[in-house]
């Protein structure tokens, strides 16, 4: 599966992290749990490879105490139970370093699920469009979500989080090529605030990795899942059009995952772990307009 999607990013290819269900993130609907994290990841790439426009997932047993049946000959999908653990590294204490545990997440389980599309006697999706379709409104929302100051200011086209001022610069939207552009590199910024000591604490010592090391990378990924995510939620169009030439944003997602993709092929679980962060950092982030 890792091997798949470095190769989508590599094509421009990430239109699975945004269903046509717009705000609709995989769910289950019996037990009204929303799938997170590495399993968002899993469902949303099944979703895309498969052709499913639903974002119902839900186990066997729970589909017959609702009274649906799954169809014969249907191959669910697996995903796995993860659970966040304290651990002592032993290497670390001869070594006279810190000897505090340290989070680590470690699966302890699997199960699989099935989409509704699969399913007989599953109701038709009810689908409520976004309270403020118009691309202003979201604007303001997403910079009023921020967990810090946001500086919008300048005609540079630059962005970006300043861990020691705990504060967001962004150029000036009415420079932004479009809103949406605009709005998906805010949510780029705001997840990587979340990481901040008095948030989710990603960072070592309080401070971002330099650019060009592999903690870079890693924080680098969080950011980008966690805005695809994040402009999934809030039903942001999937392009845009400037000077008469379309912006697909998926494909730009893809494209900017894809020069981390070494880091993948190095390490697998890397795509996992950072999808789980950054479904804890849009989760901060969207409290503000899911009350």
């Amino acid at each position: 599966m890792v091997e798949e999607i470095i190769g989508l990013m590599e094509q421009g290819d990430l239109g699975w992290t945004e269903p046509v269900t717009g705000a609709m993130a995989p769910h289950n609907p019996v037990s009204g749990c929303r799938y997170r994290g590495a399993n968002r990841l899993r469902l949303a790439w099944a979703a895309g490879k498969r052709g499913w426009s639903d974002p119902r997932f839900m186990t066997y047993n729970q589909a017959m105490s609702e009274g649906w049946h799954v169809r014969r000959g249907e191959r669910g999908t697996i995903l796995e139970v993860w659970k966040e653990v304290l651990r002592k590294d032993a290497g670390r204490e001869e070594e006279g370093e810190d000897e505090r545990p340290r989070r680590c997440l470690c699966c302890v389980g699997s199960f699989t699920v099935f989409n509704a599309a699969q399913i007989e006697g599953v109701p038709e999706l009810d689908i409520e469009p976004p309270a403020d379709s118009g691309l202003e409104g979201i604007c303001e929302a997403v910079k009023a979500a921020a967990p810090c100051p946001v500086r919008e200011e300048g005609i540079d086209g630059k962005a970006c989080y300043v861990p020691a001022r705990d504060e967001i610069r962004i150029f000036d939207r009415r420079c932004a090529v479009s809103l949406n552009m605009f709005a998906r590199v805010l949510l780029h910024e705001e997840v990587h605030s979340t990481g901040h000591s008095s948030r989710l604490a990603r960072f070592e010592g309080g401070c971002a990795d330099p650019f060009g090391t592999e903690g870079y990378a890693r924080e680098e990924l969080v950011a980008e899942l966690g805005a695809a995510f994040l402009a999934a939620e809030l039903g942001l169009p999937r392009s845009s059009e400037h000077a008469g030439e379309a912006i697909d944003h998926a494909a730009q997602h893809a494209s900017y995952l894809s020069s981390w993709a070494s880091l993948l092929k190095e390490d697998g679980n890397a795509l996992f772990v950072a999808a789980a962060q950054a479904d804890s950092a849009a989760d901060m982030i969207a409290r503000t307009w899911r009350k």
